[in-house]
């Protein structure tokens, strides 16, 4: 009796990723990506860190900034992406905007108009 073949590691945290860049506004944390994966968290995120070169958490931070980038520059307000974000307060999606990229939300926005 043959089983069905097994995803590979490379395929798992292949649809990992995709995940990820198909959900950037989710809060999708290292145990719900390595549930998906079926792997436990430490070993998902040694696998995930060893295919990729970068952390599960800098890998969803980085996606969910070229999100956020990608709707300032089809004109989205502040409040919308930060809503749609997760962000309970456009504050607070405004501080994490600027500590991960040096520039506020707002700023941005008017330099990513054409």
């Amino acid at each position: 009796f043959m089983d069905e073949p097994q995803e590979t590691p490379e395929q798992i945290v292949r649809t990992v990723q995709d995940l990820i860049e198909t959900h950037p506004d989710n809060s999708l944390s290292l145990e719900r990506l390595a549930a998906f994966a079926g792997y436990s968290k430490y070993h998902f995120h040694r696998l995930f860190r060893d295919l990729t070169g970068e952390t599960i958490h800098a890998y969803v931070t980085r996606k969910k900034v070229e999100h956020v980038w990608a709707l300032l520059k089809i004109g989205y307000s502040c409040n919308a992406i930060a809503k749609e974000m997760g962000f309970g307060a456009l504050s607070s999606f405004s501080r994490w905007f600027k500590d991960h990229t040096g520039v506020a939300p707002s700023q941005a926005r008017l330099k990513s108009r054409p």
